[in-house]
């Protein structure tokens, strides 16, 4: 069992700092996924999107004439319809609104064929078995062949749709929804701010500007933002102060490009980072203008997920920093590093590193620095044992939103999304319930818990008097803004029960002003049970003493 308790001092408080991060290195954890048989969406229209590259499943014209399905399509429009007809006998058939012909897995055109959307009529070739998984997934099984429809990157790099395995696993597994115009967004409440290519350069930049205003000074404030972006261009100078995610909602950083400033300023004097926490950037890329982004942070401030299209610095002007994270990262110039006292990097590719302190750590980096302990001052682990990168939220061109929880990874090295996308598993936004500080209770959400939904925390601060309790195997539960979960009464502010696959990711533990003896518990005492092969997760999970407020104790972790 792994706790967090309020019983130490000041100096392993900071030790904490480096234990989660390196639990976040290690990260284990896993996705699991029970088959049951389901009605399928008789008569409606739907989108197909597959799990192997997180794309659209499209009848493609460019690929031939009789029009072969493939998963190859970041947009949905026509050729990425598909009508559900019911064939009788618990089958259905789907029917293109590309062409309006029937898809067919026939394999009398040849070994591996892919599907195709060129017949008139259904027949057996025509037949598939619709077999829902958890989370909104699906599997396709051909009546014709009796084999799993899977998108085969081993056949092409468009993913050809192929009828041909005995089993069904990543490749095999698709997310679907009903193609809706207008589809109603989620509310995330009042502190997530979504931007898209509609509204004007002005407004977005009032709105930044606003938001900085208020954090950029307000460490130890009860104000929580997340600044998000839909796919496309903007530019804009994006200031990051205290409590503040910025966040891009493509399936790939390069979805969304920010030409300007991204920048973590020093919040001391003297050009001096050493408290400049608690912001994060993931999930886009930058076109620096003045070619360099600056980062001048010292701890919880990840940096995730993220293209720089230039040089990045890790401070300002020469002024000291206190340590920092950054994983899944495509720097294409220099990283500087300067008076950083120690930095922490990990699945993550640059041009060139520069600068050595106190402790460098690099951990599955492509093209690390030369040199090892201790001079110069680096540690680096050449590949990653075992991974996996935290959940991010996205949302399609049909403003479909969904969560996309990333693949388990061995001995890697480099960036997720080279590919364009991060393999792994799509939740629909369907499958979460969306909280907000200002409206639940620790009892609202584990109602929701009980009734088998996910959780997203939205930003602000949920004075819990009861635990917010995990009991379900596979819950994903994911932060934005650091969400805040204050423990008050001395509860414990999250219990995960000792089952397989949770994901905790984003979220911030804050003790109240009676003592906690435990934050967050993973795993009730006594547990013994091995979940090595769907093991549990954390990313960015930050735990504080209260930020200075209330004195009495403080967090280590413990292992029983």
């Amino acid at each position: 069992m792994r706790t967090f308790s309020r019983r130490d001092s000041r100096r392993n408080l900071r030790g904490l700092g480096m234990v989660v991060k390196l639990g976040l290195v290690l990260g284990l954890c896993g996705y699991h996924t029970t088959m049951a048989l389901a009605a399928a969406p008789i008569g409606q229209t739907i989108w197909l999107r597959a799990n192997a590259n997180n794309l659209f499943v499209s009848a493609d014209r460019n690929l031939g004439t009789n029009l072969p399905l493939a998963a190859d399509s970041g947009a949905m429009d026509a050729p990425e319809q598909f009508k559900v007809i019911d064939a009788g006998g618990g089958v259905i058939s789907f029917q293109s609104v590309a062409n309006n012909l029937f898809v067919s897995a026939d394999q009398n055109l040849g070994a591996n064929a892919p599907l195709a959307a060129n017949r008139t009529a259904i027949g057996s070739w025509e037949k598939f078995h619709w077999i829902e998984l958890t989370g909104g997934q699906i599997n396709l099984q051909s009546v014709g062949t009796g084999r799993f429809v899977s998108a085969d990157r081993n056949l092409g790099t468009n993913a050809p749709l192929v009828a041909d395995r005995t089993t069904a696993a990543g490749w095999e597994t698709f997310i679907w929804g009903v193609v809706d115009s207008n589809p109603t967004p989620p509310d995330f409440g009042p502190n997530v701010l979504i931007f898209n290519t509609s509204m004007s350069t002005a407004t977005i930049q009032n709105q930044i500007n606003s938001v900085f205003s208020t954090q950029q000074n307000n460490q130890f404030g009860s104000q929580r933002n997340a600044l998000v972006f839909e796919p496309g261009q903007y530019s804009v100078n994006i200031p990051i102060g205290f409590y503040t995610q910025v966040l891009g909602l493509g399936a790939s950083p390069d979805d969304v490009t920010i030409i300007g400033n991204v920048h973590a300023d020093p919040t001391l004097p003297n050009n001096n980072a050493t408290q400049t926490f608690w912001r994060a950037a993931e999930g886009f890329s930058v076109n620096p203008s003045t070619g360099t982004l600056q980062w001048a942070v010292s701890q919880a401030a990840p940096f995730r997920r993220m293209h720089v299209r230039g040089n990045m610095v890790l401070h300002q002007n020469g002024g000291f920093g206190s340590g920092g994270w950054m994983s899944d990262d495509l720097i294409d110039g220099d990283v500087n590093s300067g008076p950083q006292q120690q930095w922490i990097s990990r699945n993550t590719k640059w041009g060139t590193w520069t600068g050595a302190n106190w402790n460098m750590v690099f951990v599955g980096v492509v093209n690390p620095p030369a040199g090892s302990w201790p001079s110069p001052d680096y540690t680096v682990v050449v590949q990653t044992p075992i991974v996996r990168e935290k959940p991010f939220l996205q949302v399609d061109v049909a403003k479909n939103f969904s969560v996309r929880v990333p693949s388990l990874h061995t001995n890697s090295s480099g960036i997720t999304w080279s590919g364009g996308s991060t393999p792994g598993t799509t939740i629909p936004i369907s499958q979460f319930y969306i909280a907000r500080s200002d409206v639940d209770t620790a009892a609202t959400i584990n109602a929701q818990l009980a009734a088998g939904k996910n959780l997203i925390l939205t930003p602000g601060v949920y004075a819990l008097t009861d635990t917010i309790r995990i009991t379900r195997a596979n819950t994903v539960v994911l932060g934005l803004g650091f969400a805040t979960l204050q423990a008050n009464n001395g509860i414990t502010a999250m219990s995960v029960a000792d089952v397989d696959g949770v994901i905790l990711a984003g979220l911030f533990f804050d003790a109240g002003p009676a003592n906690s003896p435990v934050l967050l518990e993973v795993g009730p005492s006594g547990s013994t049970a091995s979940h090595a092969a769907n093991p549990i997760s954390l990313h960015e999970c930050l735990l504080s003493r209260g930020r200075c407020r209330f004195r009495e104790g403080d967090c280590q972790p413990e292992d029983q």
